[in-house]
């Protein structure tokens, strides 16, 4: 393929990650401590639990995480940014990209 260009395997993934976007997904306000405010597609859930498989104890946390396709936002998300999410307003904790385009920004409830 040509520089720049997608494989067939990226091409694939985004079609799978848009189609996931436009029937599980809802419209929420992305707010980057920067300033400026969108409305963009992502998958909600209030308690998502993550297991760190690398600790000894195999630590599990738990919270609300947003699934997100980067390509559609304005800028990546980064600690401090915000979500409004079905009233409610989320900060930005971490977020852990997928590789495929994709990413899940882990949020802490604020308001």
């Amino acid at each position: 393929s040509a520089p720049g260009s997608m494989s067939a395997w990226q091409e694939a993934a985004a079609r799978i990650l848009d189609a996931a976007m436009r029937h599980f997904g809802e419209d929420v306000s992305f707010e980057p401590a920067s300033g400026g405010t969108s409305v963009v597609r992502g998958i909600f859930r209030s308690a998502h639990v993550r297991a760190d498989l690398a600790s000894e104890t195999g630590v599990q946390t738990s919270g609300p995480v947003i699934g997100l396709q980067l390509s559609t936002l304005s800028s990546e998300p980064t600690e401090g940014d915000a979500f409004r999410i079905r009233g409610s307003l989320y900060r930005v904790t971490t977020l852990e990209r997928d590789g495929e385009g994709g990413a899940y920004a882990h949020l802490a409830r604020v308001a």
